[in-house]
């Protein structure tokens, strides 16, 4: 994987079983599309943000400079479950798939 802050960010966020929301409301942003403009690249992030995301997530800010596995396919390997019900779920029962995720599945923002 890249040496890339927002990737790890996301690593170390599924690793931990974080939603991007949980993350979002401990760093007072309003909503979770915030965060998941970090973990694509899109938004920089202060030295002191940084720091309050490693307390969150339960890591050392040294990990943030170290490398993470490039097999991230374990990481995914719980939401696999929820695939055969999303082309059928509506309205709370998408929602709350998309919490467990912790992104939103819909193309709407």
């Amino acid at each position: 994987m890249k040496n890339d802050f927002g990737k790890k960010v996301r690593y170390f966020r599924l690793r931990a079983k974080k939603t991007q929301k949980e993350l979002a409301d401990y760093l007072g942003y309003k909503t979770s599309s915030s965060v998941a403009k970090i973990e694509d690249g899109t938004n920089d992030v202060l030295l002191s943000t940084a720091e309050r995301i490693a307390v969150f997530l339960g890591i050392s800010m040294i990990s943030f400079f170290e490398d993470i596995p490039d097999d991230e396919s374990q990481d995914y390997s719980d939401y696999n479950r929820f695939i055969p019900y999303l082309a059928k779920a509506k309205g709370y029962q998408l929602k709350a798939i998309e919490d467990m995720l912790g992104m939103s599945l819909s193309e709407e923002e």
